[in-house]
């Protein structure tokens, strides 16, 4: 079975391989983990996809996985000049860094914020996503 990503029924609680969309989001625990956060265009929402470079069934996220995450953000409605990529870049870019640099690409060059391990989630300020931690 390929990497694949499904919505998550709670978007307080958006696992491994879950994606989310509302007002405010949060992600399970981020340990090898990294977040795709975007804002929806013309609304307060932001969509949230929790990726893990290895899912629960073997299969490493790699470059052909990129579409996955740039379909979920399409059919959502996604400003691409709101992309950003929070959680453990620095294990991605050394362990899975032809992946990271698909996906980094295919984001429109987002902002990028490097986090311990931690649960962490977004929500809309002022029309901005603004990080948030638990």
């Amino acid at each position: 079975m390929p990497y694949a990503l499904a919505q998550a029924a709670n978007n307080m609680a958006i696992a491994e391989c879950q994606w989310g969309c509302a007002g405010t989001i949060q992600f399970t625990q981020f340990t090898s983990c990294i977040g795709v956060l975007a804002k929806v265009a013309g609304a307060n929402n932001v969509i949230g996809i929790h990726l893990v470079m290895v899912d629960a069934n073997g299969n490493t996220f790699s470059a052909g996985d990129v579409a996955l995450v740039t379909n979920v953000l399409t059919a959502q409605n996604y400003d691409n000049t709101t992309c950003t990529i929070i959680g453990q870049i620095t294990y991605w870019t050394e362990s899975n860094n032809a992946a990271y640099t698909a996906l980094f690409n295919a984001l429109n060059n987002p902002a990028t914020y490097q986090l311990a391990d931690g649960v962490y989630g977004a929500t809309i300020s002022g029309g901005a996503i603004e990080l948030t931690y638990q």
